[in-house]
């Protein structure tokens, strides 16, 4: 027996970004991934204390960034790198992950935005490390502890990061 497709799902999927990849551009990977979260519109997003657009140091210059807190007490940080295949995500797209990241995970959330090609080249996001080590830095001054949680894309610039820094490690102790 099948069971019938959720009707909010079904109204979901003929506005996924899902487009022939010869025809595609990097702007209209973008306007279908705000198309699908526009979508949403009418389900309030899920609701936290506060929410503040900020400026983090990237590595060719300031980054936006948006920080969501689920309270003011002293909380963990978490740093996410949004998703979107490197060129469509952004804040905007992934507003509602960071705020469900923020209530699950009792932390405040620091959602960085990446360069993206094309503007940047390919590989624009892997190099926004000081954009981590300037979150953690604020973090260990008021010794709160600090992870990082990516989708899709992001997870890519983490995974980077963190083999960059373990070759590092090797080469330096041999």
């Amino acid at each position: 027996m099948t069971t019938p497709l959720d009707p909010v799902i079904a109204e979901i999927i003929p506005k996924l970004p899902l487009r022939d990849t010869d025809t595609m551009t990097p702007q209209s990977a973008r306007d279908a991934l705000r198309t699908l979260a526009a979508s949403r519109a009418s389900v309030p997003p899920p609701p936290v204390e506060s929410v503040n657009d900020i400026q983090v140091k990237g590595a060719a210059g300031a980054l936006a960034a948006r920080v969501y807190r689920v309270s003011h007490e002293k909380s963990p940080t978490v740093v996410f790198f949004h998703g979107g295949g490197w060129v469509a995500g952004d804040l905007e797209t992934h507003d509602r992950q960071a705020r469900l990241l923020a209530i699950e995970a009792g932390a405040v959330v620091v959602s960085v935005d990446y360069r993206r090609p094309p503007e940047a080249r390919f590989d624009g996001g892997t190099p926004e490390w000081p954009a981590l080590a300037y979150v953690r830095r604020a973090s260990a001054r008021s010794r709160i502890p600090t992870k990082t949680t990516t989708k899709s894309a992001g997870s890519l610039i983490v995974s980077l990061k963190r083999r960059l820094n373990a070759s590092r490690i090797s080469a330096g102790s041999s």
